[in-house]
């Protein structure tokens, strides 16, 4: 086997394995990095070019990961994050310096979404003896984190259907478009009401983009948010029953503004460089009540609601990471959409058709569920990491 058949294999592998299982995605991480550099090393040329404001950018957040573990506030968990930093950093690095071409696209494609469409349907079989009625993605882990990783699979599973329709056969078609139908239900049965939206948003925004090669996605996305809609007020689902019960208790943000209370405290202590990564479950009842009442407020027991992260992208990382972090954080996404708004395919460039809207997918599922979720981490992270270093790759080969 060549160096780049290894390192394909490996790719695809750790595709199917992210949201099943927890060993072999960590395994086939290493063996794909040593692939990659193996195939670099014996084959002149495929480096990917010159040295790029890319590789500025992903030099600086891996570097900034380790700084913030130094300098961090807290001591316990912040060695792990930046851990975490590394591995989805290295991956986009190595991925945008890649030339892999439609057929060895299509295959991640397909593994990615075969490994979810698993996953989703052994959540669904481990539904029958769990008390939660949400569904969860054995490796993922919490319903919220997994519907965070549906909702960026179904933005890449919905841009390579867009950008092949015309060239599939008409079985592809219908398995590709029943693939991201299926993402899309598993996203309803996790619960989390703003991946509903998100997806449902991003599904009319990739419509209206696609219009300028046919006015039939739009109609078919449109017709099929309908059916969607009237289903779900029809069915009533746990999505649905959450919402409404949340309303009534008047807790529509369930706690979390609590929790960003707790995120800004916590800032306010360290504003430099935070608590550390993946310190954010160490502020205790102990801490945030000293902190508090040093920061001249008053401690309210019933306002302190401990929680594992601060349920925001954005407040996770000024508390983690302080204002340091948050910049570098900030500069990431802006670049991101800059590279996604900056340069677009040729009209009849399907694979840069579905590189392209995957990446975007990933960075608005990032920046809308961030919101309200701690979305740039393990598995999600790494799946939008993918798409992203796709793109990149793809784009800086067209420049080149």
């Amino acid at each position: 086997m060549s160096w780049r058949r290894a390192e394909l294999a490996f790719l695809v592998v750790i595709a199917v394995a992210l949201p099943l299982f927890e060993a072999p995605k960590n395994i086939f991480w290493f063996l794909y990095l040593f692939a990659w550099i193996g195939h670099r090393t014996q084959t002149p040329g495929t480096l990917g070019g010159p040295w790029r404001a890319w590789d500025t950018l992903i030099a600086v957040v891996l570097a900034g990961a380790g700084l913030s573990a130094i300098l961090a506030g807290l001591q316990g968990g912040e060695w792990v994050g930046a851990r975490d930093v590394v591995r989805y950093g290295l991956i986009l690095w190595a991925i945008s310096r890649t030339d892999y071409d439609a057929r060895e696209w299509r295959w991640l494609f397909i593994a990615l979404l075969a490994g979810t469409l698993a996953a989703a349907l052994d959540g669904a079989l481990r539904l029958n003896y769990r008390k939660d009625p949400e569904l969860g993605l054995w490796s993922v882990g919490h319903p919220n984190q997994s519907a965070i990783y549906l909702t960026i699979m179904f933005g890449g599973a919905m841009s390579w259907l867009l950008a092949y329709w015309k060239s599939m056969a008409l079985r592809e078609r219908a398995a590709w478009a029943a693939g991201a139908a299926l993402v899309a239900v598993a996203i309803v049965a996790t619960g989390s009401r703003v991946a509903v939206v998100v997806a449902a948003m991003y599904g009319l925004i990739l419509g209206l983009w696609f219009v300028r090669r046919s006015w039939k996605p739009l109609f078919a996305i449109t017709a099929a948010l309908g059916f969607a809609v009237g289903l779900i007020v029809m069915v009533h689902p746990w999505v649905l029953q959450k919402q409404l019960r949340n309303m009534g208790d008047d807790n529509v943000l369930a706690f979390r503004g609590l929790i960003w209370e707790r995120a800004l405290t916590a800032w306010r202590e360290y504003p430099a460089f935070g608590v550390g990564m993946d310190n954010f479950s160490r502020v205790d009842s102990a801490r945030y009540r000293a902190w508090t009442e040093a920061q001249g407020k008053p401690y309210v027991k019933a306002r302190d609601f401990p929680a594992p992260h601060a349920h925001s992208v954005y407040l996770n990382a000024l508390a983690e990471r302080g204002a340091f972090g948050f910049a570098i954080l900030l500069a990431f996404l802006s670049c991101w959409f800059y590279a996604q708004v900056r340069t677009h395919p040729g009209p009849r460039d399907d694979l840069g058709w579905a590189l392209w809207g995957s990446s975007l997918g990933a960075w608005f599922t990032i920046t809308m569920i961030g919101l309200v979720n701690t979305t740039l981490h393990t598995e999600p992270a790494l799946i939008a990491m993918m798409f992203l270093g796709g793109w990149l790759s793809y784009r800086g080969r067209e420049r080149g």
